[in-house]
């Protein structure tokens, strides 16, 4: 038995005045029992792994990302386009704003979206008055 499905995956960003647009089309597949068997198998443990993911955790996602980057002038901020903002913080977090990165090799460590590095800007407590 073969089933064949066209697949479309289409994201669009309102960012106001302008737009983000991300579009993937894959070509029809012919699927085996088997293969939707196995497709079953990951859907739920993919379910699974997203009811057992502590709810603190909040991962952003693209779009959310570029909103608030937008909303908060980074459009074009520095040079720098909105979507060179968006594509520095998935790179440096994978759009988690909790992240934290210990460098070994300077001892840094790197905080939130954009890996803020500690030593570098933090000065651990010894400014506060």
């Amino acid at each position: 038995m073969c089933l064949s499905f066209p697949w479309e995956v289409q994201c669009l960003c309102d960012l106001g005045r302008s737009r983000l647009r991300l579009s993937v089309q894959l070509a029809p597949t012919a699927l085996s029992r088997q293969s939707l068997e196995k497709m079953q198998l990951y859907l739920v443990l993919l379910l699974i792994s997203y009811l057992l993911t502590p709810i603190g955790a909040s991962i952003l996602g693209r779009c959310v990302v570029a909103k608030k980057l937008y909303d908060g002038g980074l459009n074009y901020f520095e040079g720098y386009s909105l979507e060179n903002w968006v594509c520095l913080a998935y790179f440096e977090s994978k759009f988690n704003p909790s992240a934290v990165y210990e460098n070994s090799r300077d001892g840094s460590t790197g905080f939130g979206l954009f890996q803020i590095r500690d030593n570098e800007w933090c000065d651990h407590g010894k400014n506060l008055y």
